[in-house]
């Protein structure tokens, strides 16, 4: 890169222009950035729509921390716009982030030594410029100051930095003979803030691919083609108790007669559906705008006490459920005493990276799956198992497991 040396506007002394061509794997690398940046931000948009909630830390850190990389990462991979502006009485350096500009500008008495210093060079040289996009830079014409060091020239050679020094010294005749004292330099707030920007921005470029091939990949390729390694034939077990499917509230009656089918022509289950109860006044918890389940667990241990058989209770609500029992963010299901379970689908509908729901039929097999584990466990006696193709299956975690496993124990 060749700087660009043109008078000052106003006659005083002399400004140089730098720009270079930006490498292709920083363009990428920003363009990547910029694309998991924007989804975790559209990830919280969606989920306060949905469910109230609003995670402030979260929202902080992609605002607070985000914005200021998404400007130095596009000051970069635009080519590294800056300007050097030696008069007299200042010295001005100027970076251009689109049509942002961020200006360092010191008084020349207060300049302590200038030099040309030995600075990371190659690709490397682009994140480190990241990072001190806000300090002192990355550049090879560097300023000593008591404020700190300042740099510019980030893509010249160490030829031009030293002829640009050489001219900058006799615009400024005080600083002949001065030079840069490596190490003085004070360690800035915003270098330390930007060092770990620029790490967290690794995280941001990387969470496409790792969401895309790691966590959502069951849902965004779903298949129902998996099965279980080791099936479990359940079809001569025929356990004395009978299972209830009990409407919460307003959750569809018709629903709970078709996963209750399901249930009695694929595995025999004795199965029915019950009348509807309503959610106990003291279940729902403001705070976290979201039901208490072990509270209706309590209510279903009340309503059903008394049965003359062994019963499996099963609640169905589209409510959002809690259980305090447990540090989760919110539960698709929870038992009780190996008889008593409440399951509802109203997280179930979230699709590939969060970004569009998933269709009622995959909603429907989802809440299947989830049912399907309590009955397995509750009614047939199954232990939970770690073959992640199995309705039995220990970890599920999210919407990606349930979209993993099959509909066989």
């Amino acid at each position: 890169m060749t700087p660009t040396f043109l008078p000052d506007p106003e006659g005083h002394g002399q400004r140089i222009d730098f720009a270079s061509r930006p490498r292709l794997v920083t363009i990428a690398f920003a363009l990547l950035w910029f694309s998991g940046w924007l989804l975790l931000l559209t990830l919280t948009v969606l989920d306060y729509r949905r469910f109230g909630t609003l995670n402030l830390v979260g929202v902080v850190m992609l605002a607070a921390g985000g914005l200021p990389v998404a400007l130095a990462l596009l000051w970069v991979a635009s080519g590294k716009r800056e300007s050097l502006l030696v008069t007299p009485g200042e010295v001005r350096i100027d970076r251009w982030a689109g049509p942002l500009r961020l200006s360092r500008k010191f008084e020349s008495h207060a300049i302590t030594g200038v030099g040309v210093p030995n600075v990371s060079a190659g690709l490397f040289a682009d994140f480190v410029a990241v990072r001190l996009f806000y300090s002192g830079g990355n550049g090879r014409i560097a300023f000593d100051t008591d404020r700190g060091t300042f740099t510019v020239g980030h893509a010249v050679s160490g030829e031009d930095a030293g002829r640009i020094v050489e001219q900058a010294r006799q615009l400024v005749p005080q600083l002949s003979g001065l030079l840069v004292e490596r190490g003085v330099s004070r360690r800035r707030v915003s270098s330390h803030a930007a060092a770990f920007m620029t790490t967290a921005m690794v995280g941001f470029a990387l969470n496409i691919p790792a969401r895309l091939a790691l966590v959502d990949r069951p849902i965004c390729f779903y298949s129902n083609t998996a099965r279980p390694r080791q099936p479990i034939d359940v079809s001569g077990m025929r356990p004395p108790g009978r299972v209830y499917l009990v409407p919460i509230d307003d959750f569809p009656v018709d629903r709970a007669r078709a996963i209750a089918e399901h249930f009695r022509a694929k595995f025999g289950v004795s199965i029915e559906v019950a009348p509807a109860i309503a959610w106990p006044e003291n279940a729902y918890v403001p705070e976290r705008r979201q039901m208490n389940s072990d509270v209706m667990l309590s209510r279903l241990e009340e309503t059903y006490a008394t049965a003359d058989r062994p019963v499996i209770a099963i609640a169905l609500t589209t409510r959002d459920m809690f259980n305090p029992g447990v540090s989760w963010g919110y539960v698709f299901s929870y038992r009780r005493n190996n008889r008593l379970a409440v399951v509802s689908p109203a997280r179930m509908d979230r699709g590939c990276m969060g970004l569009f729901p998933v269709d009622d039929a995959r909603i429907m097999a989802r809440l299947r799956k989830m049912v399907g584990k309590n009955i397995g466990i509750m009614y047939y006696g199954l232990d939970t198992i770690l073959d992640p193709a199995s309705m039995l299956y220990a970890n599920i975690g999210g919407p990606q497991e349930l979209d993993a496993m099959s509909e066989l124990f």
